[in-house]
Parts: C-alpha cells; sequence; structure tokens
C-alpha cells in the first residue's frame, strides 16, 4: 500500500513539475517585448498636405516605401510618416464654387488640342453655331477618355440646362488679336 502511494505521489509531483515549466516557459514568452518594427520615419520639417516627400524630409535611412510620394495631411516637424498617410499622386486642387460644364472628349483630341488645366477654350454644340467660351479648371484622363471641367462665364438672364451639352465639343480657344 505504502508503495502504491509512492507511485501516485510520485506521478503527481511530475505533473505539477511538468505543468511548473510550462506555465514558466509561457510566461518568459508573453513578457518578453514584441519583435517591433522598425519606427516610422519623422518629418525634419513641417510639411504639408500635397507635398512631394524627398530623402531630406525624413529623419531614418528607410524611405524608400515613403521617397517619391505626396503627403495626404500636414504633418509637423518630428511627427511620424507612415505609409498611410502618403498617396502614390498628389489630392486634386479644390475647386471654388462656379458654374461648370464637365465635357468628355476622346484622349487622343485632348492630346492633339494641347487641351490643359488653365487654357482657355470654347465649349462647341452640335446643335447650336454659337460657343460658350470658358477656362479648364480640372482635367481627369484615362487610356481613353477624358473628362474636362471647364468654368463658365457668367450669362445674365440664361438658365443652363445640362442637355445642352450633351453633344458638346471642347476646343481651344482662338488666341487674342494683339491690341494696338
Amino acid at each position: 500500500m505504502n508503495k502504491l502511494r509512492f507511485v501516485t505521489l510520485a506521478r503527481i509531483m511530475l505533473y505539477i513539475a511538468y505543468g511548473s515549466v510550462c506555465i514558466y516557459v509561457v510566461s518568459l514568452i508573453s513578457t518578453r517585448a514584441p519583435s517591433t518594427a522598425p519606427a516610422p520615419p519623422l518629418a525634419t520639417r513641417k510639411l504639408d498636405a500635397n507635398h512631394l516627400i524627398t530623402r531630406d524630409d525624413l529623419q531614418t535611412d528607410a524611405t524608400a516605401e515613403l521617397v517619391g510620394r505626396y503627403l495626404r495631411k500636414d504633418v509637423p516637424q518630428s511627427k511620424p510618416i507612415t505609409p498611410d498617410i502618403v498617396s502614390p499622386s498628389p489630392l486634386p486642387p479644390r475647386l471654388t464654387n462656379t458654374v461648370a460644364a464637365i465635357v468628355a472628349i476622346p484622349y487622343a483630341t485632348l492630346m492633339q488640342r494641347r487641351i490643359a488645366e488653365g487654357m482657355s477654350v470654347l465649349i462647341v454644340r452640335s446643335v447650336q453655331p454659337t460657343a460658350i467660351s470658358g477656362k479648364v479648371i480640372k482635367v481627369d484622363c484615362n487610356e481613353q477618355s477624358c473628362s474636362v471641367v471647364v468654368s463658365l462665364p457668367k450669362m445674365p438672364g440664361q438658365i443652363i440646362d445640362p442637355d445642352m451639352f450633351a453633344s458638346a465639343d471642347i476646343m481651344p480657344a482662338p488666341a487674342a488679336a494683339p491690341k494696338r
């Protein structure tokens, strides 16, 4: 009987020792500092939204994924610049409140006519022989077509009907005649 108690007690002590070792190992793993990712680069100076990031803007050697990208928001000096606040392309400019027309034209036509933001243009409608002058305030293209946003002049007493632009085309405005 004493031998049976001794064997049982020895087994219990073995399980307690095994459990203690397991608890010790788990506590070592859980208290060990997790593998830390490198700290995000810090801004060397105040950087405004839409700023194109250069190596000199960052306080780090790990700049490959951020250099050449644009900030989506302002970053104060010595604050981190993380991949979630950068963009591969600049933010679109804020447009002022205005009456505008969006004219869709093929990309090839835009390139051939050299239509660009800030350019004076004429919106030509096939229905009416007269053209409406305006200034290009935004151009958005893909490989095949472009949407050209044209700011329209004030037209007193005239109500603009969107259907009148359904078949519109866009042309560069003629150069102004030199003043004498």
